[in-house]
């Protein structure tokens, strides 16, 4: 089974491949032995894009990390965990990100409100890649949960402002 982890840059991507590669170890009883932890982390959960992907091909479950879009990933997976982080929050990280690192342009030093005008697009097209060829599935899948509880599913949108339930509609 691939599994595939996918967020925006900045979005937890890191941590949570590094919990992943922790209970890995424990699983093949690795865990007391003293090893490079981001060289551990490229084996077990690859970057699609950077690492090298038969590194875990071992692994009954393997996992798979990309920061590219929905449309943009050529690995055929068996399921997705899309990782959500705040726009401003995921931004800002961001931009003192590449601020360190001396990647940004000179446009962008000193002016966090351009860069995040820039990215805050870059960040709702991502995630819209995700929602929109994903979110048949999703709601298929939870239906059939709340079914097989003996529950009855209701569908209620959500408020485009706060992106929670619309409570007028419960």
């Amino acid at each position: 089974m691939i599994n595939l982890i996918s967020s925006f840059p900045r979005s937890g991507n890191t941590w949570l491949r590094l919990i992943i590669t922790e209970l890995l170890l424990i699983k093949e009883n690795q865990n007391n032995k003293r090893y490079d932890l981001l060289d551990m982390i490229a084996k077990y959960v690859p970057d699609l894009h950077c690492d090298d992907m038969k590194s875990n091909h071992h692994l009954q479950n393997r996992f798979l990390k990309s920061h590219n879009k929905f449309t943009d990933i050529d690995v055929n997976y068996d399921q997705c965990i899309l990782l959500f982080r705040k726009p401003e929050d995921c931004i800002l990280s961001y931009y003192y990100y590449k601020e360190a690192r001396c990647e940004l342009s000179s446009f962008y030093l000193g002016n966090k409100n351009e860069f995040a005008k820039n990215f805050v697009h870059k960040w709702v097209d991502f995630h819209n890649s995700y929602i929109d060829n994903s979110l048949s599935f999703l709601t298929i899948s939870c239906a059939l949960a709340v079914i097989r509880s003996g529950a009855i599913p209701v569908y209620i949108d959500a408020d485009p402002k706060t992106w929670n339930m619309a409570v007028e509609e419960i």
